[in-house]
Formats: structure tokens, C-alpha cells, sequence
């Protein structure tokens, strides 16, 4: 059994309550935001009954996202409401976190069989379980433990604890209470302030003695010392007579090597054969999720309201144009899923040509270039809004020919370091001369 404290002190509920509240007003929107768009999930998906088993299925994944997303704040470390799909990256963790969820599927099972019985017994295994993942989730979330043994502990730790507990369950479901009477606008700031409160319980119960059992990250494969922000990883790159491992590092600011050159950033893969240079861009990344995210939504949307019926009748046409924009939106987001998940940008570069090929799924922007008409390439900022009140953009690799002719090679880049390496590792490799645009 995972070690666990004794909360002797009767007032630790409020402690909890403070101590939440405190971490949600240094980020208030992220917090916020994070919440609603679980909310959002949660709310759609109970309507019918195979959505609230993917809810029961689910809720354990995002609420984990949410725990390591707290934890890190606890600690200083910058958060973002990506944070929310964290446990999607995260294979071990997603599947022990399912396996709750499972579980829960199963409780939503017993709760209804046992109404039919008495109210009572179903409010007690709705305690129970309630007891088994308020420290459940995180013990798998944070401390990377096993689903089973993380709610056997929970249980028993919240036995131990049960008073402060009770008096902590009370609070909350008074201030839910209260923050569902206006429209339920306040529940978007009670709900994180509960979920931070109910990390400093898990902290005071598991954490305060035991730091060194924390686990934020699967254990690696590889024995490599991580850099500043704690990622390692390794990529291959191949020649005819040899193979020579990089290093990927985890960040978002270019690093230069000695020689000058811009080091290998993480997503991009980078090969030598004999007659060519293949540069491999993968997409996947954590914007994958928040588009499924979307995705379901739409979908869910459309199939439950019966969108295609109304397309069906006889209804106003206006009604119906507004049902069919928005199944295609839907559809839309669902292929744009499949192609964020699975498809590589791949750039071949031969003293030829230049190829650029997005696979597997069929995506715009294939092209064929001839390399000996190429006189400079350039990266271009792309203004697209803001997120949390900071400025985002994308970038373009854009490149001019010999008779001054502008063209696109890559369109449409988040990250401005993947942008930058290809445009000088093509530049190298074409022995073109690098000046400003």
C-alpha cells in the first residue's frame, strides 16, 4: 500500500479551500477556460446514455491533465490550457487513467440498479467512489502509480481522513450550490478552486513526505541526462557509411551548436542518403487533442439533435442550410483529426529538385520545386490573435527565384525553430548563400 499521512487537524478542509483558492487567482482564465471546456464535454455528453458512459470513460483522462496541470503551478511552472489533453501524450498514464474510467462506467451501473432499490444505497457508492478517485486520479496523474493500487490507497487514506474529508465534502457541495444559482456562470470559478483544493488534499495526504516518489513523466527509455526542461530524447540520422545520434531537445527557442548551426529541434527528423536530403516534419502534437476535442462536440451535436432528419424534411431552408454547414463542419474536423494524428510533412531535397509531400492523408500544399531556380529562402510572420493576452502566429518558408519570383514551399508552421532549421539545412545542402530579405 502507497504511503500516506494522517490529517490531524480538523480545519484542514479550509486550509485546502484557501490554499485553492490562492493558486486559481494567480491564473484565473487558464483556469477558467480549462474547466469549461471540460464542462462543455461533460454537459453534451450526459445527455443520452452512451454519452454519459464516454463521460464516466473519459473524466479520469481530463481530470489527471487537470491535476499535473495544478501540481506544476503549485511548483512554478508555467501552465497552458493544453495542460487539459496532457494525459493523451502520456501512454501509461492513459491507460491506468482508462482503467478508472472503466471503473467508473461500472459504478454508473450500480448507481442505477441500485435507485431502483433505495436511495440510500446509491448515495453510498456514490461516496464510495468518490472517496476511491479524489486521490485516485492524481496518484496515477502525478505519481505514476497503477489504477487498481491508486484507488485501493485512496480508499484507505481517505478512511483515515475521513472527518476532514466529510467537512471538506460539505463546503464544496455548498459552494456548488451556490455557484449553479447564477445561470451556473459561477461554477466556472467554484470548479477550479475545488479542483486545486482538492489537490492540496492530496498533497497534505501523500505529498509532504514523500516528493520523492514524484513521477511527473513516464519513466524513460533511454539514460540520456535531460536538459533544462527536462525532455530527452534521441533521432537517427543516416548517411551511406554511417548513423549518428542527435539529440532532440525539448524546447521552443532555436539552440546553436558550435559550428554555428541550429540543432536538431523535437518533431523533426532529419536523413542523409546518397543523392538526397529527406527532412521530416511530424504534426502530431497536443492541438491534436483540443481538435478532437472539438470534433466530438460538433459531431455529437448533430447525430443527438437529429440534424439529418431536418435535412430530410420539409422544413424552412434556412433551417436546413444551417443543419448541413454545420454536419459538414463536423465531418471537416474529424478528417482534419485524422490528418493532424497521422500525417508527416516530408521534404526531399536532391541538387535537383525540392519535394514536398504531406502524408498519408491527402492534404493541400504537395509540391515539386526545381532547386537550381531557387536564389533565397526567407521565414514570414503570420499575425493570428491571441491566447491568455499574448500574440500567436505561424510561419511560412517562402523562397525567391532566380528571376525574382516569390513562392511557398511550407505554409502554415506553429513553431518558428522548425521553420528556421529547414530553411538552413536546405540552404547548406543547395550550397545556397544565406542573406536577408
Amino acid at each position: 500500500m502507497l504511503k500516506h499521512n494522517k490529517v490531524a487537524n480538523l480545519f484542514s478542509a479550509k486550509n485546502w479551500l484557501l490554499s485553492g483558492w490562492g493558486l486559481y487567482k494567480k491564473k484565473p482564465l487558464i483556469w477558467t477556460f480549462m474547466i469549461l471546456i471540460f464542462t462543455i464535454f461533460f454537459i453534451v455528453s450526459v445527455n443520452t446514455l452512451i454519452g454519459k458512459v464516454i463521460a464516466a470513460f473519459l473524466t479520469p483522462v481530463f481530470s489527471g491533465g487537470i491535476y499535473v496541470a495544478i501540481y506544476k503551478s503549485d511548483n512554478g511552472e508555467p501552465i497552458a490550457i493544453e495542460s487539459l489533453f496532457a494525459m493523451f501524450k502520456d501512454p501509461q498514464k492513459l491507460k491506468q487513467l482508462l482503467i478508472i474510467g472503466s471503473i467508473g462506467v461500472v459504478v454508473i451501473g450500480l448507481t442505477y440498479f441500485a435507485q431502483k432499490t433505495g436511495g440510500i444505497l446509491s448515495l453510498f457508492i456514490t461516496w464510495a467512489w468518490w472517496l476511491a478517485s479524489l486521490f485516485g486520479i492524481p496518484l496515477v496523474a502525478i505519481k505514476n502509480q497503477m489504477a487498481i493500487e491508486s484507488l485501493k490507497s485512496s480508499l484507505d487514506a481517505s478512511f483515515i481522513n475521513l472527518i476532514p474529508l466529510f467537512i471538506f465534502s460539505v463546503i464544496a457541495s455548498l459552494l456548488i450550490i451556490l455557484g449553479a444559482l447564477p445561470v451556473g456562470l459561477g461554477l466556472l470559478i467554484i470548479l477550479p478552486i475545488l479542483f486545486c483544493a482538492s489537490y492540496f488534499a492530496f498533497k497534505t495526504v501523500y505529498l509532504d513526505e514523500n516528493q520523492h516518489n514524484f513521477a511527473p513523466d513516464s519513466v524513460a527509455s533511454h539514460k540520456e541526462t535531460p536538459n533544462k526542461t527536462g525532455n530527452t530524447a534521441t533521432s537517427t540520422i543516416q548517411s551511406s557509411s554511417s548513423t549518428v545520434e542527435l539529440p532532440i531537445r525539448g524546447m521552443s527557442k532555436p539552440r546553436v551548436d558550435e559550428n554555428g548551426e541550429l540543432e536538431l529541434p523535437r518533431g523533426v527528423e532529419l536523413n542523409y542518403f546518397d543523392e538526397y536530403m529527406q527532412i521530416t516534419r511530424i504534426w502530431h502534437g497536443l492541438k491534436t487533442f483540443a481538435v478532437l476535442l472539438t470534433a466530438l462536440i460538433f459531431n455529437f451535436v448533430w447525430i443527438s439533435q437529429g440534424f439529418v432528419e431536418i435535412l430530410l424534411s420539409d422544413k424552412e431552408l434556412l433551417l436546413k442550410l444551417f443543419c448541413l454547414v454545420f454536419i459538414i463542419a463536423g465531418l471537416g474536423l474529424i478528417y482534419l483529426t485524422i490528418a493532424t494524428w497521422l500525417n508527416k510533412t516530408h521534404i526531399y531535397v536532391s541538387k535537383d529538385t525540392i519535394e514536398i509531400k504531406h502524408q498519408p492523408i491527402p492534404w493541400k500544399g504537395n509540391r515539386r520545386i526545381q532547386a537550381n531556380n531557387i536564389k533565397q529562402l526567407f521565414v514570414k510572420k503570420r499575425y493570428r490573435g491571441t491566447r491568455n493576452g499574448s500574440p500567436r502566429y505561424t510561419y511560412k518558408l517562402l523562397g525567391i527565384t532566380l528571376d525574382n519570383k516569390q513562392f511557398t514551399l511550407i505554409a502554415r508552421l506553429d513553431n518558428s525553430y522548425h521553420a528556421q532549421f529547414i530553411e538552413q539545412k536546405i540552404e547548406k545542402y543547395l550550397g545556397i548563400k544565406n542573406f536577408s530579405v
